[in-house]
């Protein structure tokens, strides 16, 4: 039995030019959430962000809702000013379907936030990492 494809398959399918641009929006919507969350689970409001980067309350509010084009560097400051640290992981996709990553990652779709030992996964669960990140050169050079 051969299974109907949805629209959203379908435009995915009819171009590379359309898959790219469902990529990017796919991206952009899981940045935007996660950055989202963070300030909800920080208690932060976009005002306190807007203070903490120099911007308007109106800069933050565009790029929440996806309205701005977020920069690596932007997303690069906003968790810096919510304490966190940015780190992307890349999934390979494999026939049309995308390869799921393994739950020790703690990815969000590919983002993932994280405060020094802990981690933020999609389910908004603060985890103990299961080793601390520090470079042996760092340790070395702290001694």
């Amino acid at each position: 039995m051969t299974k109907a494809r949805t629209d959203y398959e379908a435009f995915e399918q009819s171009s590379v030019a359309n898959r790219r641009l469902l990529r990017e929006e796919e991206l952009i919507l899981d940045v935007t959430e996660a950055l989202s969350e963070m300030l909800e689970e920080e208690g932060v409001t976009q005002t306190m962000l807007a203070q903490r980067l120099g911007k308007t309350k109106g800069f933050v509010s565009q790029i929440l809702a996806g309205g701005r084009n977020l920069t690596l560097r932007t997303i690069a400051d906003i968790a810096d000013a919510l304490g966190y640290r940015v780190h992307i992981v890349f999934s390979k996709e494999t026939k049309g379907k995308q390869r799921i990553p393994t739950k020790e990652s703690l990815t969000m779709s590919g983002v993932e936030f994280s405060v020094p030992n802990w981690k933020w996964n999609r389910s908004s669960e603060w985890q103990p990492l299961t080793k601390i990140e520090t470079p042996q050169s760092e340790l070395s050079a702290a001694a």
